[in-house]
């Protein structure tokens, strides 16, 4: 096979992977040859939006049309070949043609096969990032950009000074249509260098929450770490200061949006207080239950679920939330996703008076809980009022007086879709599910001495 066979059939590979990968980089203001082909238009130049998907897609037309020209000018080259009186030359220019169309073939099928199996690979997209803003160093006299998010001494922190030192951050947005939509600038501030503390208690230690247009102090400082703010669940060491944006008083951690078996130090046993940022453009609410132990598999003390399906920001104080159990040692976490559109979330849960209930047929009585009692307004059920169905029933009548209730008699529980329940006794005592629970008589909340008739309080929550 010849060379130039070789090239084609490269130069038509490079162009399917083209097609079948994505682009993952930021665009760059370019200037292009606006050639004029069938079937491909070229990005006008005054291009102000999703320029670099126009003109990635534009370069892909041109190339698939390059690949075809050089295909026919290869098969014609083979074609004049072949009247050469020279039979040897005869062989060489067969091998060109073949080539030729092959690679013409590789090139339109390609094109056809991505385009049969998802039309979106061939039409190129770019996902935009959360617009921010650029942050500088200040003085009174010139400012210059902040490099990284972090500035472990903030003292000598490698910035070309001019005129003097720098004594401020400012969060420019730029004034720009949107800038009020921008995400907060949070920044934990520390005493000393490399973001120590003065002791093991994070003592002076802070976090702020700076707006677009404001600056913010950094005399006196002996490191920062930055971050723009996101949704989800953060934990204080302090409490929660609502006149301050519900910011949280001493160390706060950054975001979390999933569950944690086993809350990492210095938060583990010490959280007084939870904040809680939501997303209400996109429909996203958070929530929390914190447990005493290890595992959210195990039974033990924990709180009140945390968290409401609306507004923007909220701050809890734990002892101040749970008049119950007011529980000190946070050590693991349920975090949710409230679903505000509860009957989205599934079809229900269903309560059962003997273990494997829904297994057992014509033995069990039932407690379908109801569409307005599954909501986010964080009302617990009461099981002493969730009374059994026992119609078509095999059950003696000896047995529907006396369990009549599920509190009477919990055997266990079919979650058909996305829910967290909770099971909650008057002693602190609590275990969460978010799966069937096929024979609640064999849960752990039992080895520590709590019979399941002293669960007096059920929440049920429709997640994401």
């Amino acid at each position: 096979m010849t060379k130039n066979k070789y090239f084609l059939l490269l130069a038509s590979s490079i162009i399917f992977i083209f097609l079948c990968a994505g682009i993952a980089h930021a665009a760059l203001e370019v200037k292009y040859p606006s050639i004029p082909l069938p079937g491909i238009t070229a990005p006008s130049a005054d291009c102000t939006s999703d320029c670099l998907p126009k003109y990635v897609a534009y370069l892909f037309g041109v190339l698939v049309y390059i690949a075809g020209s050089l295909s026919v000018i290869s098969f014609a080259i083979g074609a004049v070949g072949l009247i050469s009186p020279n039979i040897e030359a005869h062989k060489d220019a067969k091998d060109r043609m073949k080539g030729a169309v092959l690679g013409l073939v590789l090139t339109v099928a390609s094109f056809i096969i991505i385009n049969t199996i998802n039309p979106a690979l061939t039409t190129l997209t770019l996902t935009s990032l959360p617009p921010t803003g650029v942050l500088f160093w200040i003085n009174d006299k010139y400012r210059t950009p902040v490099l990284g998010l972090e500035v472990p001494d903030v003292a000598n922190r490698g910035q070309a000074l001019i005129d003097g030192n720098y004594n401020g951050i400012e969060y420019d947005c730029g004034g720009h249509a949107g800038a009020g939509t921008r995400p907060a600038l949070l920044v934990w501030t520390f005493p000393r260098s490399n973001f120590q503390a003065n002791d093991n208690n994070y003592s002076g230690v802070a976090v702020w929450r700076i707006k677009c247009g404001q600056n913010f102090i950094v005399s006196g400082l002996g490191s920062i770490k930055m971050g723009f703010e996101t949704p989800g669940v953060y934990y204080c060491l302090g409490g929660c200061d609502d006149s301050k944006d519900y910011m949280c008083q001493g160390y706060m951690s950054p975001a979390h949006t999933d569950s944690q078996s086993n809350i990492e130090a210095p938060f583990a046993r010490n959280i007084q207080a939870v904040r809680i940022v939501n997303d209400q453009a996109n429909d996203l609410y958070y929530g929390v239950i914190f447990h005493e132990q290890i595992g959210l598999d195990s039974g033990g003390k924990c709180v009140s679920p945390i968290g409401l399906a609306s507004g923007d920001v909220h701050c809890f104080q734990i002892s101040a939330l749970d008049r119950k159990r007011n529980l000190k040692y946070t050590v693991a976490a349920d975090i949710f996703k409230y679903n505000k559109s509860f009957g989205e979330s599934g079809d229900g849960v269903t309560f059962y008076s003997e273990p494997f209930g829904v297994n057992t047929g014509a033995y069990a009585g039932f407690y379908n809980v109801p569409d307005a009692a599954i909501s986010t307004d964080g009302k617990p059920l009461d099981p002493s009022r969730m009374d059994f169905i026992y119609e078509n029933v095999d059950q003696p009548e000896e047995y529907i007086d006396r369990w009549k209730t599920f509190q009477d008699h919990p055997g266990s529980i079919k979650i058909k879709g996305s829910y967290l329940v909770g099971l909650y006794s008057a002693d602190s005592y609590c275990q969460t599910f978010t799966k069937d629970v096929p024979n609640l008589n064999a849960q752990p909340f039992l080895a520590a001495g709590t019979s399941l008739q002293d669960f007096d309080e059920i929440y049920i929550i429709p997640t994401k």
